[in-house]
């Protein structure tokens, strides 16, 4: 019985140690498809982009609020924080802008008036 423990915990820490073989709960991105099939795979980047910049601007709204005297905000960020997670969304906005504008562009899809609207966007953005 004893040895079927320490069996056990040797199974365990060397799992541990070695890493597991699966990522259970771990975030993966999906790439996206070069032969692009279908217009929702370049609508998806547009809703991310604007997604991502809209939650940027909230949370700029909220540090506005934050300096004000009384504070509207329950949770425990400082606003430092709420200003570096404002900037991270940003950053993700213009990276989504940048793969939409990349995908239309370089890789041939869509007309020309799509391609100037992504590139006038992702100037926009930066």
């Amino acid at each position: 019985r004893h040895h079927q423990a320490v069996k056990s915990d040797l199974v365990h820490s060397s799992a541990y140690v070695s890493g597991k073989k699966t990522k259970r709960n771990a975030y993966v991105p999906r790439e996206t498809p070069t032969p692009i099939a279908h217009a929702d795979v370049l609508l998806t980047k547009l809703v991310e982009a604007e997604r991502a910049w809209a939650q940027g601007q909230e949370l700029k709204a909220l540090l506005v609020m934050e300096s004000l005297p009384e504070r509207h905000d329950k949770s425990k960020r400082t606003p430092s924080q709420i200003r570096q997670h404002a900037l991270q969304r940003f950053k993700k906005a213009l990276k989504h802008a940048t793969d939409l504008e990349t995908l239309l562009c370089n890789e041939g899809y869509g007309d020309s008036r799509t391609k100037k609207e992504a590139q006038s966007y992702a100037c926009w953005m930066r």
